[in-house]
């Protein structure tokens, strides 16, 4: 059973059903979202997400800069959830660093092998950076039409 599949079964099988093109594309479709929506501006992030919209992929040094963002952005948002518990203002910039991690993590997904595995965890990661996932989720069955 996938991530996606505990959060939005449905899709998780219209995913699964779809060929790989399409799965490609709402992996590209659920990183566009995901970035446009976190507002991260990170150039990175920005150059990994046009690899993946030209090339369908990343190449190693740019999957291995995309890595290290996450694990950065990763390791802030730990470090301002620490700090929370007494601020109101900190507590939201955990959560907009919570999303544009899950952002960045959702290009690296998409850059997997596998053209199901990368669309079922880019959208998985996507879902996950924003508040209401809905809107995601119609922006995919879009794609896999």
């Amino acid at each position: 059973m996938t991530r996606l599949q505990t959060l939005a079964p449905n899709v998780s099988d219209v995913l699964k059903n779809s060929s790989a093109a399409k799965q490609r594309a709402a992996a590209v479709a659920a990183c566009q979202f995901a970035v446009l929506r976190t507002d991260i501006g990170d150039s990175i992030v920005q150059t990994a997400l046009q690899s993946l919209i030209t090339t369908g992929g990343l190449e190693p040094p740019l999957k291995a800069d995309i890595e290290a963002r996450v694990a950065r952005l990763d390791r802030e948002y730990f470090d301002l959830q620490d700090a929370t518990e007494s601020d109101r203002l900190v507590a939201e910039d955990s959560l907009k660093t919570f999303g544009q991690a899950r952002a960045a993590a959702a290009i690296l997904a998409a850059s997997s092998e596998d053209p199901f595995e990368a669309a079922s965890e880019a959208i998985y990661e996507a879902a996950v950076s924003v508040n209401d996932p809905e809107p995601l989720f119609s922006l995919i069955a879009v794609a896999l039409r």
